[in-house]
């Protein structure tokens, strides 16, 4: 048996070659292809901003997100609706798309754990929008929101990555 073993690694406990090669071609395949980035954009943006819809109505309907505090927008301020949610994961998304775009084309092997980085702080730093740019906002309107920044933060940091592996 002791024969069997050394002449499998090939006498001197060396893997055969053929046998490190599909293990090298397996870690290639794990990583980011920017061939499957459109699709899986497409998934990812969809599936946050149904998510962020989802959260918006519920809240809405709970009564931590309200009419009576106004928004800054370009045309003045105004009541957060729906299409605000939309606009703002689509947009936001689409940036970290982007993003990710730049990280895969340059970073290479590396860019899964890069991409996970970044998105990872900029999601903690988009924390404090809420809290900076709705002026005079009840504690629980900023903190109804916050759960919206962390699904769309969340989904661009696991699942966009896991979409475009090859």
């Amino acid at each position: 048996m002791a024969i069997l073993i050394v002449a499998r690694l090939g006498g001197a406990g060396r893997i055969p070659t053929e046998e490190r090669s599909s293990v090298s071609t397996i870690r290639a395949s794990n990583q980011p292809a920017l061939s499957k980035l459109p699709r899986s954009a497409l998934l990812t943006i969809g599936l946050a901003t149904l998510i962020n819809l989802g959260l918006f109505f519920a809240f809405t309907a709970a009564g931590l997100i309200t009419e009576s505090v106004l928004i800054p927008s370009p045309s003045g301020t105004r009541p957060l609706i729906a299409f605000d949610v939309v606009t703002a994961t689509v947009l936001g998304m689409l940036v970290a798309v982007l993003v990710f775009a730049a990280i895969i084309r340059f970073r290479g092997a590396r860019a899964e754990r890069t991409w996970q980085v970044v998105a990872a702080i900029v999601l903690v730093l988009s924390f404090s929008a809420p809290f900076t740019g709705i002026p005079g906002a009840p504690l629980r309107y900023v903190l109804a929101l916050l759960p919206m920044h962390i699904v769309a933060g969340l989904l661009a940091i696991w699942m966009l990555p896991a979409l475009t592996r090859e």
